[in-house]
């Protein structure tokens, strides 16, 4: 709402430095409540349906917000702050959380080392996260190339570019309920692995590609392929971490992966800058997502981690 206002330059900074952290803390909690209100073996398919709905809400805002754009950007800026005030409402108005577990009675005194090794003790957690690091390493560096990718090196015409993003991103949309639905059938470790090969299989193969042709069909399938893992990756870490550190292990991991994705990006675009060509973007985020699936085969999922349910009974 203030952005609405066009207000002074030194506003713009304080909201651009503010907004990232409150979304951030409001983000995290919504999504440790997956945990507290869903049964271990519904949350793929119900974090499916979640993924689905922000997608499609998502991609259906920029839309219009688009067309908005050139005669009425405050409304533009409205129509996001109408939209998180509303949907955040809808959660904290209708859903009632269980009773926290009981905590741990807090130390005197904060010791960093000492928090360390408490958060490490949890060892497939801290696998997990290692695993799933090169993941987002591999996507943030496979994103913001793909569009450069179909031009300067498929000849895609620069205005038609986001042809290859719509691809994607419309099949992992079209695929991210039945990749839920097939996690919490047959077991998310073993689904997400087939996933995650697969979708970096087809990254290294249309890396190879010649022509627009050849790569969009291999952009729909990578995009069914990425469906598995962005609905499987955070029901499965809730079934490795104990229901009282649900919240502040998220919080954690979230920022490791957040850290990822820029580095990915920095790291595989000067790879680009040495070999001369996108396309060993486009390997490196492959070999990122191999490597994902060679670490993900030594996690060990138990059946409830820690000793301690991850959700209601």
């Amino acid at each position: 709402v203030a952005l609405a206002l066009y207000p002074p330059v030194w506003v713009v900074v304080a909201v651009m430095l503010v907004g990232p952290i409150l979304i951030g803390l409001a983000a995290t909690a919504y999504q440790a409540l997956l945990a507290d209100i869903v049964v271990p073996e519904q949350r793929g398919s119900v974090n499916g349906v979640n993924v689905l709905l922000g997608m499609a809400g998502g991609v259906g805002l920029l839309f219009i917000g688009s067309r908005l754009w050139e005669q009425h950007q405050p409304l533009v800026f409205l129509l996001i702050a109408a939209s998180l005030a509303v949907g955040f409402a809808i959660t904290i108005a209708t859903i009632t959380e269980p009773p926290a577990p009981p905590a741990p009675p807090l130390a005197l005194a904060w010791r960093p080392s000492s928090y360390l090794r408490g958060v490490l003790e949890h060892a497939e957690a801290t696998k997990y996260v290692v695993c799933y690091f090169f993941y987002w390493f591999g996507i943030g560096g496979i994103t913001p190339f793909l569009t450069r990718f179909g031009h300067e090196e498929l000849g895609v015409p620069q205005n038609e570019t986001f042809i290859l993003l719509i691809a994607v991103v419309f099949a992992t949309l079209a695929f991210a309920p039945p990749a839920g639905w097939l996690g919490d059938r047959f077991g998310k470790k073993r689904v997400m692995l087939v996933g995650v090969i697969v979708f970096g299989a087809l990254i290294i193969a249309g890396s190879q590609a010649r022509t627009a042709g050849q790569v969009i069909p291999l952009l729909i399938l990578a995009g069914l392929a990425q469906a598995i893992p962005s609905v499987l990756a955070y029901p499965l870490f809730t079934e490795l971490i104990p229901a009282r550190r649900v919240g502040e292990l998220t919080g954690l991991s979230t920022m490791v992966w957040s850290l990822a994705q820029p580095l990915g990006a920095t790291l595989l675009g000067a790879l680009a800058d040495v070999t001369g060509t996108l396309r060993s973007v486009l390997l490196g985020g492959g070999v990122a997502l191999f490597i994902t699936a060679a670490l993900l085969q030594t996690v060990r999922v138990p059946e409830r981690a820690g000793g301690e349910a991850t959700g209601p009974d």
